[in-house]
């Protein structure tokens, strides 16, 4: 009988704790409720001002019909960031910070253009990532041109990625081309990576370069001190085959 007196107080007991339970998590609820609301409706919290930073000023049009007179709560930060990234393919790095009771922060990084090739038939600038910049009719002579990349991609984005063994294989070439000292007065101006074994690319115009995907910082590290050297005779020859261990100057 007490046993059984001791298991009836002990389930009063426990009840009783649930239902406190239940009651404190009610009104806690009720009370985040009120100032959730209470935020979201104050003045205090409405965003006056956006700071960008001085090369996204053309971007303050479209940053005020997204921000300004609105709760610095209800913004949906990710969600405006998405569109700014489609609408200016150019930035990348884009971020946007609430700075509270009542600004915004925005920054983003230019895109640097970096080399120009066919996506979906089409003359696309990259950047040094492979993102799409722009979509151009003309070649800029100031970037190379990436040629044997068959690129097509299901839905065509500015600011997306695009990407291939080909398109790495040339980049590859291209930054290390570029990370030469000996190397710095030259231009490249097409690459045609069609056959990774047989890279070729054209410097000064008419100026045939052979490497391959094989240990193509060594070729190019080869290729520098070759102009340095024989920078006078360069009139003369046609192409420099790199994929051999002495380098073959065809004569024109």
């Amino acid at each position: 009988m007490a046993n059984k007196i001791k298991k009836t107080k002990a389930s009063v007991y426990i009840l009783k704790n649930i239902i406190i339970l239940i009651v404190l998590v009610f009104f806690s609820f009720l009370t985040y409720q009120k100032v959730a609301f209470l935020l979201r409706h104050s003045d205090y919290f409405m965003i006056r001002s956006i700071i960008c930073e001085p090369s996204l000023r053309f971007m303050e049009a479209s940053l005020v019909s997204n921000f300004k007179g609105k709760n610095i709560f209800a913004v949906d930060l990710k969600k405006i960031e998405r569109h700014l990234r489609v609408e200016y393919p150019r930035f990348t790095q884009l971020k946007i910070l609430k700075r509270f009771p009542d600004q915004i922060l925005v920054a983003a990084r230019e895109r640097a253009p970096f080399a120009q090739t066919k996506v979906n038939g089409k003359i696309v600038t990259l950047d040094p990532q492979g993102a799409m910049m722009e979509v151009s009719t003309d070649l800029d002579d100031r970037l190379p041109f990436i040629i044997g990349v068959r690129l097509v991609v299901p839905k065509f984005v500015l600011g997306s990625r695009v990407d291939s063994i080909a398109l790495r294989a040339a980049f590859e070439v291209i930054k290390a081309f570029r990370s030469e000292p000996e190397l710095a007065g030259y231009h490249i101006a097409k690459i045609d990576v069609t056959n990774l074994s047989q890279i070729y690319f054209y410097i000064n115009d008419d100026l045939r370069i052979i490497a391959d995907q094989e240990n193509i910082v060594r070729q190019l590290k080869i290729l520098g001190l070759l102009l340095l050297q024989a920078k006078t005779e360069l009139k003369d020859v046609k192409y420099i085959d790199l994929r051999f261990k002495e380098p073959i100057l065809g004569k024109k």
